[in-house]
């Protein structure tokens, strides 16, 4: 989350030295979005009595992907500066690196919903597809177009349609504990 905050303050403070990409901020607000949810997620699983050190480990690797997923998105400022200096005319094009980075974003967003779906089965057992789920399976869905196409606009589609989901998805499961 640390990374997500002060990227965002580092995009506001050389925004006249860098070309921003709007699926680039609205993704970078999902990210907030779902670092949130991944805190929240934990407040349910705190009364979890019987942890064994695998189900821990795969439970870590969302907040370890969301993580990752920041970094893919905005790089740190170290590496953002050094962009700055090596292309000091033309900037910092986010489009560009966007869409450099496409199919490891999305694979790892996928990986993310993947294993919460994974910690629901080990939690729960297996058990007849419910709208929750369902709801996880358009994600993928969704998600892997993204990794499969390059398209400008359905990348602007995603961007916009992931937080809208998203937000009814916390709406209808998560709300409260």
């Amino acid at each position: 989350m640390t990374h997500i905050l002060s990227s965002a303050a580092h995009l506001i403070e050389l925004r006249a030295r860098i070309r921003m990409h709007t699926p680039t901020s609205i993704w970078l607000v999902s990210l907030l979005l779902i670092q949130i949810q991944i805190w929240w997620a934990a407040f349910h699983g705190s009364g979890t009595t019987d942890w064994h050190f695998f189900n821990f480990l795969l439970w870590l690797l969302a907040p370890v992907g969301a993580a990752m997923l920041g970094y893919l998105l905005v790089p740190d400022a170290a590496i953002l500066s050094h962009m700055l200096n090596a292309e000091s005319r033309a900037g910092v094009d986010f489009e560009e690196l966007y869409l450099h980075n496409r199919r490891w974003f999305f694979g790892l967003l996928a990986a993310i919903v993947l294993v919460s779906l994974v910690v629901d089965v080990m939690r729960d057992g297996a058990r007849a597809l419910d709208v929750n789920a369902l709801f996880r399976l358009v994600f993928l869905g969704m998600l892997g177009a993204g990794i499969l196409t390059a398209s400008r606009r359905a990348h602007l589609a995603f961007a916009w349609a992931f937080p809208a989901g998203f937000l009814c998805y916390i709406g209808l499961f998560s709300a409260r504990l």
